[in-house]
């Protein structure tokens, strides 16, 4: 999600950045407090047997540290993960109910709000699709008392991103193969989001990349660039990602 500032652009521009960020804010209002999202956020299938409770368990935890602190009192944040994330909904109403009454110009039609899953389809593929695959830009993110918040839908970002990994394959065979790999006991170790999250959405996006390096004994990693220069690896393995794209360079 790429911020837009309120001093920096043209009336015009602000007012199509804040109806982008009060019609995101409100699907993602919609999802979140919806039973099938709770149901999905508490589900652990996953297409790897390393992917364990504890697994899923770190994964959630790295989520709701960043929710609670969006929280705007104690109370809430000694709430239940339900709890916690029906607050985070309400807080993303509040923000766009302050949006549309200091702008009403950038007030979205009801219809554009709304998050729909067609009859017959499955909701973690329009899921997905709407937070893990899509790239949100322009919102704007510099308005009063929001800065937790963000940070918050960052992480359920970066939670739907691995879930997503969790349960679909990623386009490079490669990095599939490496996931095949796993431990429990590695990816409970050190920032699983780094493998799931990050690489894999770069990966699904068509970044262009050679390698992937990976540290021994805990879980962190990066992906090499094909513009970058193969860096000293350390204490790490690197596996090759896109031979082609190596031998062109």
């Amino acid at each position: 999600m790429y911020p837009i500032s309120l001093m920096q652009k043209t009336k015009e521009e602000r007012l199509q950045g804040l109806k982008r960020t009060a019609i995101f804010l409100s699907q993602v209002r919609e999802i979140i407090r919806s039973k099938r999202f709770l149901s999905w956020f508490d589900s652990q299938e996953s297409r790897f047997d390393w992917a364990s409770e504890s697994v899923f368990g770190k994964l959630r935890k790295d989520l709701m540290f960043q929710v609670k602190q969006a929280m705007p009192d104690r109370e809430t944040r000694d709430a239940s993960d339900h709890e916690q994330i029906a607050a985070l909904s309400e807080h993303c109403l509040s923000l766009v109910e302050w949006i549309e009454k200091n702008f009403p110009e950038a007030k979205p039609l009801k219809k554009e709000k709304q998050f729909k899953v067609p009859k017959g389809e499955r909701f973690t593929d329009h899921l997905y699709e709407f937070l893990s695959r899509t790239y949100h830009s322009g919102l704007v993110k510099d308005t009063t008392g929001d800065f937790y918040l963000w940070n918050a839908l960052e992480a359920l970002i970066l939670y739907t991103r691995a879930r997503d990994t969790l349960d679909n394959p990623v386009p490079n065979p490669a990095f599939e193969k490496v996931l095949s790999k796993l431990s429990e006991q590695y990816m409970l170790q050190g920032y699983p989001n780094d493998l799931l999250a990050h690489d894999a959405h770069d990966l699904r996006t068509g970044q262009a990349v050679t390698a992937l390096i990976m540290q021994k004994g805990y879980c962190s990693t990066r992906l090499v660039k094909a513009d970058e220069e193969m860096p000293v690896a350390g204490d790490a393995d690197v596996f090759e990602l896109n031979k082609k794209a190596r031998r062109a360079a």
